[in-house]
């Protein structure tokens, strides 16, 4: 009696037509591989990737109504930028948004994804990401050392809302980085943001981890770590993409400086010691 197989069979990529089922997102895992070949780094976990679609396609079914394209796209952007899009050690999201009229699957890294990618650049040794409010004790010097941003958190009581976000990096050769920027001035960025608009936004619905995930994309951007790790630039890029902007600007932002072991603000240069390039300054 001849044994029984099974035949695989081969994802259809219609790139204009809707995912429509979840089988078919799973069907994704056997496409060509020569056309996955020309899209994603090598050794990418395709299963493992087209498994946290699925997970999230369960939870959010307006996933399936996003084209095939636009999903292949958000794949890719997981696969370059290493980002977990599901289960417990998630760091991106992948949101359907209607863009022009087309719903579209976007890769969109979350907070704690930037700081993942920020870490395995190497060249930070700490990083502290924190919101202060009003009722809070507080105190910005972005020229001090050792404390540039000086917060005691309240633990109990009314906190007040929110006033400003912060972020201070500390480079492997001690130096510090800090950037700080009022509610205002996120809201201004939000404002900017074409997802802010939509039915579903992390905006509305995460409003506080949008506004950690601001200022730290911006103190990622002006560091040498930044321009130094694709990884990294590329999942900014991505994020400001999906959020409906080319890029977040400077002016406005209440400082960033990098300063010394003695509290002396440095240049911005890269690791070779030539300025950065004008975009990152």
């Amino acid at each position: 009696m001849a044994e029984k197989t099974t035949e695989i069979v081969a994802f259809r990529y219609e790139p204009h037509s809707q995912i429509a089922s979840k089988s078919n997102l799973k069907l994704m895992a056997n496409m060509d591989p020569q056309t996955l070949s020309n899209l994603l780094p090598r050794d990418a976990p395709v299963k493992r990737l087209i498994g946290e679609i699925v997970q999230a396609a369960s939870t959010n079914p307006m996933l399936l109504q996003c084209t095939q394209m636009s999903m292949v796209g958000a794949l890719v952007n997981a696969a370059v930028t290493g980002l977990h899009i599901g289960g417990p050690m998630q760091q991106a999201a992948i949101v359907p948004r209607r863009i022009k009229g087309v719903m579209t699957a976007c890769f969109e890294p979350m907070y704690k994804g930037f700081v993942s990618l920020a870490h395995k650049g190497g060249g930070l040794h700490g990083i502290q990401v924190g919101v202060i409010y009003a009722n809070e004790t507080y105190d910005v010097q972005l020229t001090r050392r050792p404390e540039p941003i000086y917060h005691k958190p309240m633990v109990t009581g009314d906190r007040g809302p929110v006033i400003g976000y912060y972020t201070v990096l500390t480079m492997k050769g001690g130096a510090l980085q800090a950037t700080f920027m009022r509610a205002d001035e996120v809201k201004a960025i939000e404002l900017r943001s074409k997802a802010a608009s939509k039915g579903f936004s992390p905006w509305k619905s995460d409003p506080v981890e949008m506004g950690k995930k601001t200022v730290l994309k911006l103190a990622l951007k002006v560091t040498p770590q930044a321009t130094e790790m694709p990884e990294l630039a590329y999942a900014i890029a991505a994020d400001n993409e999906s959020l409906g902007f080319d890029d977040i600007p400077e002016p406005g932002v209440r400082g960033n400086k990098i300063l010394d072991s003695a509290g002396v603000e440095t240049p911005q240069t890269a690791e070779d010691g030539q300025p950065l390039p004008a975009k990152f300054q």
